[in-house]
């Protein structure tokens, strides 16, 4: 249902309920609210109204006296958001049934909307979670969906435009006229970009998984649907154009999955990943090749097929490279790649690639964080990745600069009721790199008590500056009859700690015998310098006086410059 119609409503309040009821009827008990979830809340924020007698049909929720968009109406519960018209302050709350019974009035203060750091917004949404990214329209609009099936559209300052229930949670997608177009198991949904329902295509049979749904170059709509129709395209208008079966092969179950598009020679393919397999089909719905491969794929733009640790060809589906990774393959996420051919992949949470062309590695960092997989920008400057759900550990947003794997700035994310917030998708960056979306939730373990918010990011500035510091100086000396030999190791690290390898470390031994001894070390690449003197037994100082490496600069006020230890 569309809540733009809500003014319409309205009128309920003119219904006078002594002339619709015969002498031996009752009046229905007058609905009332009970509580609010929050007692302020932002234009266009969530507010769930709590009471009895609010029925089962739709009535109107008032706030600030406008008709407040619902995403949930229940006897005893409603969810609606402020009207981006709410005026700012003191304001109030009323319900209005679909009986034309109006409720107490709760007071509840409007605020605008605040920037949070790298957060320019957020909005929460109705659902518990969403494993769909969100997409943006040729005006800007930004289009989410969640797992109640509830369809979003956004304005780029955060300004909720409107909401559609019932929509489909499976995939979300958008025409270059604007048009959003909603999926699930059962039917695929197009909407005009002012929330009025275009068309609805039922599928038949239903799909055991609506895998995704995406808009393709030729401005058909392509889905696929696991154990239902299978692969299918749509023309704008919601006629079907082919299916092709894609029955499930009960071994690698597919929730959800991006259609992606490159070319292959002269002509343009779809590819995606169901089952335990990476399908191509042109789109006249002819199967170019199947690739048993367990991957989301992601096109580069010289055509490959890229997956975590490698990539195919688009003409016939064999393996162009593959990468070796020293590490053990226990987990992988989907990698995703440059506009300039470089292709970036996270292992095991926490080892990030950026790979070349042929699949020769360009750079590596170990992360201290555990992340989902990373999306470059349009620009290639940085990558924003998410954290991964670990229940114990606040959750957070990170920009990895595309260079070299550094951290350029982070977003934390907020704690809510008691529960860690993390990553449900990755990002989704403008076409002019200067906003990322992500989707956010809290796994609370009820469905009821969950939620989810859709993150806009600036990403306009990606520099800050790196710095480094020794965090650690050890020291060992041992005597050795009439002299003593020592050793010393330095730890350097980044402005997030990470150890920094190839840093020059410049110190000054002062040794028993009154005389200093000035040393130079390169570190490995566990970020350690390691030194060693020998002189009289006694006492041995090692001072660290500059560390240097281009592009940082010594951070000597937040450094370990200096240890002593006597030799034994």
């Amino acid at each position: 249902m569309i809540h733009s119609k809500f003014a319409s409503l309205l009128a309920l309040s003119s219904i006078l309920v002594g002339g619709g009821f015969s002498a031996a009827q009752a009046a229905p008990a007058a609905p009332v609210i009970t509580s609010l979830s929050s007692i302020s809340s932002d234009r266009s924020g969530y507010v769930e109204i709590k009471g009895t007698g609010f029925g089962t049909a739709d009535g109107v929720a008032l706030i600030g006296g406008l008709p407040a968009p619902i995403g949930t109406w229940q006897d005893t519960r409603i969810v609606a958001w402020v009207p981006e018209e709410a005026a700012l302050g003191s304001s109030t709350v009323q319900v209005t049934t679909s009986t034309g019974q109006s409720s107490n009035s709760i007071a509840l203060t409007v605020t605008a909307r605040q920037v949070s750091g790298k957060a320019k917004w957020r909005f929460r949404q109705d659902g518990p979670y969403s494993k769909v990214r969100p997409v943006t329209a040729p005006d800007g609009t930004i289009y989410s969906v969640d797992a109640y099936s509830h369809l979003y559209a956004l304005a780029p300052d955060g300004a909720l435009k409107w909401v559609a229930r019932g929509a489909g949670g499976g995939g979300v997608a958008v025409g270059p006229d604007g048009t959003a177009y909603a999926g699930s198991e059962s039917s695929v949904k197009a909407y005009n970009p002012d929330g009025t329902l275009k068309w609805t295509f039922n599928q038949n049979p239903m799909a055991l998984f609506f895998v995704g749904l995406s808009v393709g170059p030729d401005g058909n709509i392509y889905g696929v649907s696991t154990s239902g129709i299978g692969a299918f395209s749509l023309t704008p208008q919601g006629t079907l154009r082919w299916a092709v079966p894609e029955p499930y092969d009960a071994r690698n179950p597919v929730i959800y999955g991006e259609i992606v598009f490159g070319p292959s020679g002269s002509k343009t393919q779809m590819y995606y990943y169901a089952n335990s397999h990476v399908r191509a089909f042109g789109l006249d719905g002819k199967l170019a090749f199947t690739i048993d491969i367990a991957a989301q794929p992601v096109i580069g733009p010289e055509g490959n097929i890229h997956v975590p640790y490698g990539a195919y060809s688009p003409i016939d589906g064999r393996l162009t490279w593959v990468f070796s990774s020293p590490y053990p393959y226990n987990v992988s996420d989907t990698p995703d790649v440059g506009s300039n051919g470089i292709h970036y992949t996270v292992q095991n949470t926490v080892e990030l690639f950026a790979l070349s062309t042929n699949g020769t590695q360009i750079w590596h960092r170990t992360l201290k964080d555990v992340v989902r997989g990373p999306v470059v920008d349009p620009q290639n400057t940085q990558l924003i990745v998410g954290s991964v759900q670990t229940l114990d550990k606040p959750g957070y947003i990170i920009s990895e600069s595309a260079q070299d794997g550094h951290e350029l700035w982070r977003l934390n994310l907020p704690a809510e009721n008691g529960f860690n917030q993390a990553s449900d998708t990755r990002a989704r960056f403008t076409p002019d790199g200067l906003t990322a979306y992500m989707m956010t939730f809290t796994a609370t373990g009820n469905n009821d008590t969950s939620a989810s918010f859709l993150y806009a990011l600036d990403t306009a500035s990606t520099t800050t500056a790196q710095t480094l510091k020794s965090t650690k100086i050890t020291i060992r000396a041992v005597n050795a009859g009439s002299s003593a030999n020592a050793n010393g190791k330095v730890t350097v690290q980044d402005n997030i700690g990470a150890p920094v390898a190839g840093a020059t470390v410049d110190v000054t031994w002062t040794l028993p015998s009154g005389q200093t001894l000035a040393q130079t070390v390169a570190t490995t690449s566990r970020g350690l310098a390691a030194f060693m003197a020998t002189d009289i037994p006694g006492t041995y100082t090692l001072t660290v006086t500059n560390i240097t490496k281009s592009g940082f600069t010594f951070d000597a006020a937040n450094s370990v410059l200096t240890k002593s230890v006597r030799s034994r």
